[in-house]
């Protein structure tokens, strides 16, 4: 009789431990696949820079313009131009991470729809898209503080010594965010978020509100974030750990002896 039991014991940890390998191997599937999906968003210009942001599975993407009261004079056509017709504001873009798992990577794009004049960014590295009047200019620029306008076949405007690069409707921006450890973007950590910034120049009463913001994003999920991992995981300690009868339980019950009472 103790044979059978213990052979059927075997028998049924065989079984479990074959089904736990099964699910822990979807659990590391599921997780490596999760890890490796690119996420996209197309996001307009109206959600990013209000007040609430826009969402993306699991991000959320806010963008606002500082107060500023900085203005120049831009002839940009020679007309004798004195009085301010442009303003600079400082944008800060704002991706938080909602989720409660590492995004490892993001880079996004910027559509502009009017004219704009970048002057400065910081933090990651750009690449600039241009419609010139030979066919699109492309050029990445690792840091734009150190931009020098004789290394890049780009549009380009200066004034008062500053040095901008044309942004019109159709060109855009792509950004990668730094992985340095003086201002390191990624990966974002559960629950936080990075904030790249640019110095733009518009006309004055104008903004980029109205621009498209495109992300592309991945996520790094631990092993133990993946429900099936728990599943497999508390298979296994069931099948090792049966429940077992309390030595209360398992003791012989006598009958309780009640004394007859004389008469």
């Amino acid at each position: 009789m103790k044979q059978n039991n213990r052979k059927k014991a075997a028998w049924i940890f065989a079984v479990t431990f074959l089904i736990v390998l099964a699910v822990l191997a979807a659990a590391m599937l599921k997780t490596s696949a999760y890890n490796h999906t690119r996420h996209h968003a197309d996001l307009a210009g109206t959600a990013v820079f209000s007040e609430r942001g826009a969402q993306a599975e699991g991000i959320s993407v806010t963008a606002a313009p500082r107060g500023s009261t900085w203005t120049k004079v831009f002839d940009l056509y020679d007309e004798g131009l004195t009085e301010h017709n442009y303003q600079a504001f400082t944008y800060d873009f704002t991706f938080a991470n909602k989720t409660k798992d590492e995004v490892s990577d993001f880079v996004f794009r910027l559509g502009f729809r009017h004219d704009a004049f970048l002057s400065s960014a910081w933090n990651g590295a750009l690449e600039i898209h241009q419609n010139t009047a030979s066919g699109e200019a492309v050029a990445y620029i690792p840091d734009l503080r150190d931009y020098d306008p004789a290394d890049y076949a780009l549009n380009y405007f200066t004034v008062d010594g500053e040095t901008l690069i044309a942004m019109k409707d159709g060109d855009y921006l792509v950004y990668y965010p730094s992985t340095g450890m003086n201002a390191m973007e990624i990966p974002i950590k559960a629950n936080e978020g990075t904030t790249p910034g640019f110095i733009m120049y518009v006309p004055i009463g104008a903004s980029i509100e109205d621009s498209s913001l495109a992300l592309d994003f991945t996520f790094h999920r631990l092993l133990t974030g993946e429900p099936l991992f728990w599943v497999s995981s508390g298979t296994m300690s069931s099948s090792t750990n049966p429940s077992r009868p309390s030595p209360a339980s398992s003791m012989p019950r006598t009958p309780i002896q009640t004394a007859t009472p004389k008469e």
